[in-house]
């Protein structure tokens, strides 16, 4: 059994993670869709992937490999059996007008709504070492701008994180 790690330490069976995943996504989904998802969710753990992808911070690895673990199941969605591969290319620079034109991509609401959950709850449950109060905030903003690219209104999008939240809950 494949197992990962979620929210500081806890182990998900991938199982779980499959079986929270369908809950939010019951149809099939595209392989132009899954890539698509799994780069908007990539968002949310971009400085401990790039520091992980380099060896030069082994702190953030359980968040990384719960991202793989996450983007794997994405891509069972589409009938896939590969390990999403991250894009480093993406500067800050450009990195919101990037998540624009990924959100701009999905045009079903499921879809939509899967991106959104995985990437909010990947990205709260960020195990930041020492994160400041302005470290919060920008990460505040980004869920925020995020589910508004996304058009999920702010119910449904508290209504899809506690859904997923409570899957991948340890039982």
């Amino acid at each position: 059994m494949r197992r990962n790690e979620y929210a500081h330490g806890v182990t998900v069976p991938i199982e779980r993670v499959r079986a929270a995943l369908r809950s939010l996504h019951p149809g099939p989904l595209s392989h132009a869709d899954a890539d698509t998802v799994v780069d908007i969710v990539q968002h949310a753990i971009d400085p401990d992937l790039e520091l992980a992808w380099h060896n030069e911070d082994t702190v953030g690895s359980d968040h990384v490999a719960m991202f793989f673990t996450l983007g794997t199941a994405v891509y069972e969605l589409a009938g896939r059996t590969e390990t999403p591969k991250p894009n480093l290319a993406s500067t800050e620079d450009d990195e919101q007008q990037r998540l624009h034109l990924l959100a701009a991509n999905l045009e079903d609401q499921p879809t939509r709504e899967l991106a959104y959950a995985l990437t909010h709850v990947l990205a709260i449950h960020t195990p930041w070492r020492g994160i400041s109060l302005g470290e919060a905030y920008e990460q505040g903003h980004f869920i925020v701008d995020l589910r508004r690219m996304l058009s999920i209104a702010d119910r449904r999008g508290d209504e899809l994180v506690a859904t997923l939240t409570e899957a991948l809950a340890t039982r």
